[in-house]
């Protein structure tokens, strides 16, 4: 017998009766992954995330927008081969890393430490956020109460704020009782953007 008719022999072999064998092979697949699936866990658990190593001389603008947590997803290669406890025991977190913040942009979030174990793979939702940072610039300016009896103790602050919010800063006024006695003490409105030095003053009734 030729070489020529024994590969012709062998190909009329696979395919005789293809579609039956066919739909083995689909069958055999379709098996093997629900298999695949019995033997497979996924967890979910949300885990904090750690915005670390920021520049002194840079603000996050956006800071009010950004996840507090995220979505881990952890896929076990077997079922019950992985306890979602660990997380918690080996307090792993999420860590957006901002010691190269000198711009915006996205920052890759990552876990601060490997799960406990190989047999694992992992996931975060979202995996990466966009952060908005400014630099951080300040000036003095003037403490000013509504009341013409009363005056502050010290009469300016300095404020910080981000650099692009130059044009919106101006003396704070602060509000005083007409009826105080001796000195009253005044938190000044600080926040995630602008903070004042000192951040506290107190007013003085000159009529006193």
């Amino acid at each position: 017998m030729s070489l020529k008719s024994t590969l012709k022999n062998l190909v009329d072999k696979i395919f005789e009766n293809w579609d039956v064998k066919l739909i083995s092979f689909l069958i055999a697949l379709g098996l093997w992954f629900y298999i695949k699936s019995l033997n497979a866990n996924e967890y979910e658990i949300y885990i904090p995330v750690y915005y670390a190593n920021m520049p002194s001389n840079y603000v996050i603008v956006n800071s009010n927008d950004l996840p507090k947590y995220v979505l881990l997803k952890v896929n076990s290669v077997r079922k019950n081969s992985f306890d979602i406890t660990k997380i918690k025991n080996e307090d792993i977190i999420a860590i957006v890393d901002l010691s190269k913040g000198s711009k915006d942009g996205k920052y890759k979030i990552t876990l601060s430490k490997p799960l406990p174990s190989n047999s694992v793979s992992y996931s975060l939702v979202p995996s990466e956020i966009f952060i908005d940072l400014d630099t951080i610039t300040n000036t003095i300016i003037k403490v000013i109460p509504n009341n013409e009896n009363y005056i502050s103790i010290p009469s300016s602050v300095i404020v910080y704020f981000p650099s692009r919010m130059s044009n919106q800063i101006k003396d704070v006024y602060v509000s005083a009782q007409s009826n105080n006695k001796g000195l009253t003490e005044i938190q000044l409105p600080s926040n995630n953007l602008i903070k004042y030095e000192p951040s506290k003053i107190y007013l003085s009734n000159t009529n006193n």
